[in-house]
C-alpha cells in the first residue's frame, strides 16, 4: 500500500512507539500447581525476555518481550524503598509467592493476564514490527526450536497469536500460487506444441514471456 495511506501510518506509528504491532504469545504449562512461583522459573522468564531482544532470524527482530517477571521485579523493588538495585527476582520461592500475593491483594489485576489463576502456567508476550509474513514463517519456526529448548525443564510451551494463523496462510497462498504458475506454464506449452509442432510451439512461449516481461 501506498505509505501515505492510513494503514501504514498507523503501522508505522506502532512499530515506532509500541515496539511493533505484531505479536507473538508464548503459553508456558509447569505441569504442577504453582510451577511459576519459584525463583528457578521467574529468572528464566527474565533471562528469555533479555535474549528474545537479540533473537535474530530472516531480518525479523522484535522489540519488547514481557511476562509475569517485569511485574514481580517492579514489586519486589517497590517493596524495597523504590531502590533501583532491587528490581530482581526475589531470593526466595517463599518471597516470589508472597510478593506476587501483596499485588494481587493490592488490587493489581495485571496478574491474571500473565499467570493462570492456580499459578500452574504462565505467558510471554513478544511484540514485532509489521514485516512480510513470509520472513516471520522462518524467523517462528526457529524461535520455537530455540524457546523450546530454553525451557525444557521447566515447562512445556504453546505457540499462539495472530501471527500464528497469517503467516503459515501467506506461505501457503505462495507456495500454491507457484505450483499453479508452474503447472499452467507446462499445459499451455504442451498445448503450443500439439498444435504448432516442437520448435514453432517453444518460440511461441518464448515469445509471450518476453513481450509479459
Amino acid at each position: 500500500m501506498p505509505p501515505e495511506q492510513e494503514l501504514p501510518v498507523s503501522i508505522e506509528l506502532l512499530n515506532n512507539e509500541f515496539y511493533g504491532s505484531i505479536a507473538i504469545e508464548l503459553l508456558l504449562d509447569t505441569g504442577v500447581e504453582n510451577g511459576i512461583k519459584t525463583v528457578e522459573f521467574q529468572e528464566r522468564l527474565a533471562s528469555f525476555n533479555e535474549k528474545a531482544l537479540a533473537f535474530e532470524h530472516d531480518g525479523v527482530i522484535v522489540g519488547s518481550s514481557r511476562s509475569i517477571v517485569d511485574t514481580l521485579k517492579q514489586v519486589n523493588k517497590s517493596l524495597q524503598g523504590n531502590e533501583e538495585s532491587q528490581y530482581t527476582v526475589p531470593a526466595t520461592d517463599e518471597l516470589v509467592a508472597q510478593e506476587l500475593l501483596i499485588f494481587e491483594m493490592s488490587g493489581g489485576k495485571d496478574l491474571e493476564e500473565w499467570i493462570t489463576n492456580d499459578g500452574q502456567g504462565a505467558r510471554i508476550t513478544m511484540l514485532a514490527p509489521w514485516r512480510d509474513l513470509i520472513h516471520y514463517s522462518n524467523y517462528l519456526d526457529e524461535l520455537e526450536i530455540w524457546a523450546t529448548e530454553y525451557f525444557k525443564d521447566l515447562a512445556d510451551i504453546t505457540y499462539t497469536g495472530v501471527v500464528y494463523l497469517l503467516a503459515p496462510i501467506q506461505k501457503m497462498a505462495i507456495e500454491t500460487m507457484a505450483e499453479s504458475y508452474v503447472s499452467a506454464a507446462f499445459v499451455i506449452t504442451l498445448m503450443m506444441i500439439l498444435t504448432l509442432g516442437i520448435r514453432l510451439g517453444f518460440l511461441s512461449m518464448i515469445t509471450a514471456v518476453r513481450l509479459r516481461n
